[in-house]
């Protein structure tokens, strides 16, 4: 299993530094799973909705502050961790800011999720001033939801909040669910069965669908940096078949081929960074994580002679490993420092630095 032979990898005493932080970094991801944070101002239906994606609340009223969702014991600890083997939570961690409307708070929590349900009644300018500075690979795989449409319609003024809310998703959210999930709920409290039929008509299994493919292709994207990663680290399970090539096989290599790979990516960030671009921060991270492979495949197939050169090659792997870190984090802060590694090497090579 990939988490246990990573914990064998972090384990491993010739690891760099930087390789064990970006080794516990994907094991602590793949323990927990894609993060996904349901919060908004208070009284407009989240712990409702969330009720419904987790098969129900955990706790009798009233409600803790804060709820945290899991499919298996992961070690949390805290009376509001709690367990539910259901196939929805099987790739994520599912917290419900239930009673906390701080804005410092809904800014932390953001901070730590992948994924955001942000409930809301009318997107007040006062939920605007805390989404504003949201980065936009977030936004990107985050929904506002409507949870109280039922009592919309039969007020009649569905039609008019739906239209106002589908412009502000439109530029601020991955997608936007109008639902209805408070009939489902006390189902669920009373121990009455819900059909497919009735999820539905709430519009909740629309949305459920929609997490869990976001869900899943995060969770896919953290499974293929740890298999990246044991690679690297010469803890693969790869066989193979006789008669194969490597897919390094022909390629240039050594130091030419180490200056022309850098060079290409720092003019790629050039490029990033240039105009609209440069918040571009899921582009960057992509980058950096190819180029961190590159780098390292290419350091694997060095055989240096001397001193020097193996300080040469043991630099550039160190560089390699801070990449692949960047591109497992988030925002412009990790793409900044990763940026600036590969801007410091281009100009190390160019000027004969690493000659």
């Amino acid at each position: 299993m990939v988490l246990q032979r990573l914990e064998a990898a972090v384990a491993d005493a010739s690891l760099s530094d930087a390789s064990r932080d970006t080794g516990r970094e994907l094991l602590s991801r793949l323990a927990t799973g894609v993060r996904v944070v349901i919060t908004g101002p208070q009284g407009v239906g989240k712990s409702t909705l969330c009720d419904v994606l987790a098969g129900g609340s955990g706790f009798s009223e009233p409600l803790p502050a804060t709820r945290v969702f899991q499919h298996e014991d992961t070690g949390a600890t805290g009376s509001q961790v709690i367990l539910r083997p259901t196939g929805f939570l099987k790739s994520m961690q599912l917290t419900d800011f239930h009673g906390n409307s701080d804005p410092a708070a809904q800014s932390a929590a953001l901070d730590e999720a992948d994924i955001v349900i942000w409930c809301t009644a009318t997107f007040s300018q006062a939920e605007r001033d805390v989404w504003a500075p949201v980065p936009d690979h977030l936004k990107d795989h985050s929904f506002l939801v409507l949870p109280r449409a039922d009592i919309l319609a039969r007020d009649g003024l569905l039609a008019g909040r739906v239209a106002a809310l589908r412009d502000v998703a439109r530029e601020e959210f991955h997608n936007f669910f109008p639902v209805a999930p408070l009939s489902i709920a006390k189902r669920i409290r009373r121990g009455d069965p819900v059909s497919d039929g009735q999820l539905s008509a709430s519009g909740v299994s629309a949305l459920s669908e929609a997490i869990r493919n976001l869900a899943s292709s995060g969770r896919q994207a953290d499974l293929d940096s740890a298999y990246l990663f044991l690679g690297r680290c010469g803890h693969e399970e790869i066989s193979v078949p006789a008669g194969t090539q490597s897919q390094t096989a022909g390629r240039p290599s050594g130091k030419t081929a180490v200056r022309d790979v850098i060079t290409l990516a720092a003019r790629n960030i050039a490029d990033l960074h240039s105009g609209v671009a440069m918040q571009n921060f899921d582009a960057l991270r992509d980058l950096f994580s190819e180029l961190s492979e590159e780098l390292s495949d290419l350091a694997a197939d060095a055989k240096p002679e001397d001193a020097d050169a193996r300080a040469w090659w043991d630099e550039l792997s160190t560089a390699s490993d801070k990449l692949m870190l960047a591109g497992l984090e988030k925002g412009p802060g990790a793409a900044a420092d990763a940026a600036t590694i590969v801007l410091q090497l281009s100009r190390d090579v160019q000027s004969g630095a690493f000659a």
